[in-house]
């Protein structure tokens, strides 16, 4: 996992919520975006909150963390569902 923002690292589970840590699967979940095999969202329920997800290893260069979030808002749409 790497955050855009602040440039920090880390490495996470794949079967719990990379925020909090909650590995209820029934409170968390994973929303693929249609005909884009790179970019989902983690949306987790307990914490009411979302993640992007980005998957870099079909990219030979991987681009910076946060050139990533600036191609991805419209993964922000989970806002607008309350999240």
């Amino acid at each position: 996992m790497h955050r855009s923002r602040c440039l920090a690292h880390w490495h996470a589970k794949r079967a719990e919520c990379s925020h909090c840590g909650n590995d209820n699967h029934e409170k968390f979940h994973y929303s693929k975006i249609e005909g884009d095999a790179v970019l989902q969202i983690q949306v987790c329920d307990e914490w009411n909150g979302y993640i992007k997800m980005i998957d870099t290893r079909q990219y030979i260069e991987k681009p910076s963390a946060a050139m990533f979030d600036l191609k991805s808002n419209h993964l922000d749409v989970a806002q607008e569902n309350g999240y």
